[in-house]
């Protein structure tokens, strides 16, 4: 039997009842607990393990239904597709070293990307929005509001990736925020032990605001790169020489 949901609980997260059925009933399908091809628990069965009424699982059927996953037949009753779409692109928080340096060489590759595309495109209004994250670090930096300093921080970032006039960059970036707020997180805290690191790291962050002000887009790439390289040294590792930012 499944746990019972609590609805009290549900007022305070943003998901719904019937999102968390969805993301359980297809976590199940996807796990082999609900293989392809067999038949799904009655929608009167299945509303009581879950805890719900009737109506909220009968609309996170119709969700799986829409994306593919399972399939009602009339008279028979819900079966799982035969054959499942492909797994949605996901990322998974990195806790071993290997898998932080492979996290870190492919933001390096974004977020240089996205540096060159933003000092193209940006708007005024980016820049409004990534000097008021610039002033927000200076500021927390120098009250050692470490809390307001990491959000602005992850906010700086995906305003680059905003700025960048690319709506799956935007995507990549909310895929993997919890990564990188993670890192970020702890080379602040690596930098808050170091003299003068934080300013440091401060500089860079104005480094990359100037080249996309600019739209000096070779420099906003070229500064985007030595932060994330920079930030690989706070996290205590270093990338392999190739990838070491180049001179302009």
């Amino acid at each position: 039997m499944q746990p019972m949901i609590d609805k009290n609980s549900i007022v305070q997260r943003s998901p719904s009842l019937v999102d968390q059925v969805e993301t359980g009933l297809l976590a199940q399908i996807l796990n082999g607990e609900h293989a392809p091809g067999s038949m799904l628990p009655s929608v009167q069965a299945l509303s009581t393990s879950w805890g719900v009424s009737r109506t909220v699982l009968r609309e996170a059927l119709a969700r799986l239904a829409s994306s593919g996953h399972i399939i009602s037949q009339q008279g028979k009753g819900v079966f799982v597709s035969h054959t499942l779409p492909p797994r949605p692109l996901e990322f998974t928080t990195p806790t071993e070293d290997s898998d932080i340096i492979a996290m870190i060489e492919l933001r390096l590759a974004l977020e240089a990307e996205s540096a060159g595309l933003a000092a193209k495109r940006r708007s005024s209004e980016d820049l409004l929005e990534l000097e008021k994250t610039i002033e927000l670090m200076e500021t927390s930096l120098a009250g050692g509001n470490s809390e307001l300093g990491l959000e602005a921080d992850v906010q700086f970032h995906q305003l680059i990736f905003k700025a960048a006039g690319n709506q799956h960059f935007e995507t990549l970036f909310n895929l993997l925020v919890d990564s990188v707020m993670k890192s970020i997180a702890v080379a602040r805290a690596n930098s808050a032990l170091k003299q003068g690191q934080g300013s440091k790291s401060q500089e860079e962050h104005r480094a990359i605001f100037n080249a996309i002000q600019a739209q000096d887009t070779r420099a906003a790439r070229a500064a985007a790169r030595i932060h994330i390289q920079n930030t690989a040294s706070r996290l205590g590792m270093e990338l392999n020489a190739e990838d070491a930012p180049q001179a302009a």
